[in-house]
């Protein structure tokens, strides 16, 4: 899209980009389950 209207770095740096996307949380969930996620804190014990 940014092609086709001729956008140039700084035009694409203004929008808006949604994160997590879509894909990211599938495979953050996946990972969680798997045990092997990186991207979250360890659980606070009670």
């Amino acid at each position: 899209m940014a092609l086709e209207m001729g956008a140039n770095a700084e035009d694409i740096s203004r929008t808006v980009h949604a994160h997590p996307t879509l894909a990211e949380t599938f495979a953050f969930s996946a990972e969680i389950v798997d045990g092997s996620i990186t991207d979250l804190l360890p659980a606070k014990k009670r």
